[in-house]
């Protein structure tokens, strides 16, 4: 699979992928609820989204692509659209709703889009290691003594050998 939220695993943001050719699931929803999925490219994958035992999670402005199954919902309490935005659904055709094909029959999608959306990537944020505790952390000006005062033992001793 492409991208798990795997038992638990609540209010989580899953955007700006591109999830493609997986021989499982694209993304997999199983017993996690409230994340956002949205702003993905999903493609040519055997199931697009599969959510299992997943409620309220949104999942809105995605491209699901050639996928083999488009997704399966078999709750029916998540939401495929979001402010009158849906997914792009490349086997849509025509307008109106767009019915989740595998799971519960009220599972669906009420605004599909016509068109594709363009994917921003999404950088993830790293930010530098802080430090917290001070204890038993070395300093470079440390080192630099020890190296400093480990010459001057070694010149001493030499000396006293002559």
């Amino acid at each position: 699979m492409g991208i798990s939220i795997y038992q638990g695993s609540n209010n989580n943001i899953v955007s700006g992928n591109i999830i493609e050719s997986n021989s499982g699931y694209g993304i997999y929803i199983y017993a996690s609820n409230d994340n956002k999925i949205f702003n993905n490219n999903i493609k040519n994958n055997k199931i697009g989204i599969y959510a299992y035992s997943g409620k309220t999670n949104r999942i809105y402005q995605n491209n699901l692509i050639d996928n083999n199954d488009q997704a399966y919902d078999n709750s029916g309490l998540n939401s495929w659209d979001f402010d009158k935005i849906g997914n792009y659904w490349s086997d849509h055709k025509g307008s109106g709703e767009y019915a989740i094909g595998l799971g519960a029959s009220k599972a669906k999608d009420n605004f599909p889009q016509d068109k594709a959306f363009y994917v921003r990537t999404e950088p993830v944020p790293t930010q530098p290691v802080q430090k917290t505790d001070e204890t038993g952390k070395s300093t470079p000006g440390f080192t630099v003594f020890v190296f400093l005062i480990s010459i001057i033992i070694t010149l001493i001793f030499r000396r006293g050998l002559k």
